[in-house]
């Protein structure tokens, strides 16, 4: 092994990210955030989450990787939005993306800070 490829493995190792960070958002939301979403709050709830997905989340950050988020991509997916959406509904966007990524945080998928 290269000692460029070592210290990458060693950084994401360092880093605390599970191998689950190596999750997109996509694949996180899908197999683990919107089953956990349906199992444990209201129909509605749960169509809230999974509408904010597909109308937000999907074609903007879908092929992200858990680990690889950043703030600065969270600010995209709410400056996509700002000039079509009420600030309530911005504000909703940025309740779904705390929402996804504390439940990653919960499952030891990505570190929390």
């Amino acid at each position: 092994m290269s000692g460029h490829s070592q210290t990458r493995i060693l950084a994401t190792v360092n880093r605390g990210s599970a191998a689950e960070g190596g999750l997109t958002i996509t694949e996180f939301s899908e197999r683990y955030f919107l089953p956990f979403i349906k199992a444990k709050r209201s129909a509605s709830t749960h169509k809230f989450y999974e509408d904010l997905f597909e109308n937000h989340f999907r074609d903007r950050v879908g092929d992200v990787r858990l680990r690889d988020f950043t703030t600065r991509d969270a600010q995209e997916v709410l400056d996509a939005n700002s000039s079509t959406l009420t600030h309530s509904s911005i504000m909703r966007i940025k309740t779904g993306l705390s929402a996804m990524f504390s439940h990653a945080i919960r499952l030891g998928f990505v570190l929390g800070t």
